[in-house]
């Protein structure tokens, strides 16, 4: 994803909380505590903002806004923030790019 995006030279690194998926709720606590703790180290690190990849832990079981005042950069949550995305570029009268996403030739006219 990162390759596709050609984002590699503005990505810092990226941390893990150490649980899988179906172990997050059960230690809340500790994903909690990683979670900041590998935030913290990419930050010294050079990290500018916090982008949590899906929303099974942020979100979900850490508030978005507590996370940002715990580490003091922008934290951009996947739920919320591509929705209010949308919005935004609908309320201001923009459509996607037919350039990067021309119509397809079967679509309707």
């Amino acid at each position: 994803m990162v390759e596709n995006r050609k984002s590699q030279n503005r990505i810092v690194g990226f941390g893990t909380s150490g649980f899988d998926l179906p172990d997050l709720a059960a230690h809340r606590d500790e994903v909690v505590q990683n979670f900041v703790n590998e935030a913290k180290r990419l930050i010294s690190l050079g990290a500018e903002v916090i982008i949590p990849m899906g929303i099974s832990q942020c979100p979900v079981h850490i508030n978005p806004k507590w996370l940002q005042e715990q580490l003091g950069v922008p934290v951009v949550e996947g739920f919320g923030a591509p929705i209010r995305m949308a919005a935004l570029l609908a309320s201001l009268g923009l459509k996607q790019s037919r350039v990067r996403w021309p119509k397809s030739a079967g679509g309707s006219k």
